[in-house]
């Protein structure tokens, strides 16, 4: 499942990068039915990349994203500030129809 997963948000942020945001939005809305989740409202789901290793997937729209040289990383909502000012800032609410996990803890089911 782990696999599907991941191919679904790869091919999601290629349609997004050619500026198919309709097949990107579906791909999302794949993805969140994969792991028994509801699409967020944004309907995009953004992955931990924090470098804390976590698992984490979340709406987007609460993403805190910051720049590590020419990396960019994006931050869940429940990790630890870094050390670094993330540039942009979202609110850290989870939506009504995505919960968030505790920091580290793998969101998809039998993910293992």
């Amino acid at each position: 499942m782990r696999n599907a997963f991941t191919a679904l948000l790869d091919d999601a942020e290629t349609a997004a990068d050619n500026r198919e945001l309709t097949p990107c939005r579906n791909l999302h809305a794949r993805a969140a039915g994969l792991i028994g989740i509801q699409p967020p409202a944004s309907g995009e789901l953004a992955r931990c990349t924090c470098q804390g290793y976590c698992e984490a997937v979340f709406d987007a729209d609460h993403a805190r994203t910051y720049l590590d040289g020419t990396v960019d990383f994006v931050q869940c909502p429940t990790a630890p500030t870094t050390s670094r000012a993330p540039e942009a800032s979202n609110p850290q609410l989870p939506g009504p129809e995505l919960s968030t996990p505790p920091h580290g803890a793998a969101v998809a089911p039998g993910a293992g």
